[in-house]
């Protein structure tokens, strides 16, 4: 958190894209301090027993501050998450939907219903501010859904042919909501300066969210992202 409240680079980055946010960071900071004990628990566990947890599937302090602050400022009342894992990242949204009042994340994994979720992505389960889809392939989801959501976010599958599956459904469906992705700057297209905030290095040029959503929306979106141990990607109406 320090780095990235220093960081003049992820600061302008922050201000161009929505502003001064000062009142969102103060609502969001004390909640993170309360978040990161549990991802750093469910990343010591299962899988994720890598040592380094930022950057192993979880978002960082930069990607879930604008997590919160894309859905205190649009204020949805559905949003979709493609790809859920320890609950981390729909903690962020949830938090900012129960402040906001109102609205629902429908949360999808492809993961069995008990696997390590945090404690704050069951208690927001139990308030019904997140409704969990476990053993769900994101793309049939995709397919049979009916909901409206206003904003989504991606972090499912990191292979070409899914990944770009979903953004032709995402961009067929729902062409008029903003749709957030994660690895933005471990794609095979990333620059050099997002390159350098990835935290596992060894990943990057094997995530393809970046390269299918900047072909399948083109250049009649905004597409743009945020710096991060792994980078949050942005496509957004003109």
């Amino acid at each position: 958190r320090e780095k990235y409240k220093t960081d003049v680079v992820a600061l302008k980055q922050i201000e161009d894209l929505f502003g001064d946010i000062s009142v969102y960071t103060d609502e969001f900071d004390p909640f993170w301090d309360e978040l990161v004990p549990q991802a750093i628990k469910i990343h010591n566990q299962g899988q994720y027993q890598m040592g380094e947890w930022a950057g192993s599937g979880c978002v960082d302090y930069n990607e879930g501050r604008a997590l919160y602050t894309f859905t205190r400022i649009m204020q949805p009342t559905c949003m979709i998450e493609l790809g859920y894992a320890g609950g981390i990242s729909t903690s962020c949204i949830a938090r900012g939907l129960e402040v906001n009042g109102g609205g629902v994340v429908h949360a999808v994994d492809h993961s069995p219903e008990h696997w390590n979720t945090s404690t704050m992505f069951k208690e927001y389960c139990t308030k019904n501010i997140i409704v969990q889809y476990h053993s769900t392939d994101a793309v049939q989801f995709l397919r049979d859904s009916a909901l409206m959501p206003t904003l989504t976010f991606s972090d499912a599958t990191h292979d070409e042919e899914p990944t770009r599956q979903i953004a032709e459904l995402l961009k067929m469906k729902w062409p008029n909501a903003t749709h957030l992705y994660h690895e933005w700057g471990m794609s095979t297209i990333s620059g050099h300066v997002e390159r350098s905030y990835v935290s596992m290095q060894n990943l990057i040029g094997t995530q393809f969210e970046r390269n299918a959503f900047e072909k399948v929306f083109g250049s009649e979106y905004r597409h743009g992202g945020l710096y991060g141990s792994c980078g949050l990607g942005i496509v957004m109406p003109m």
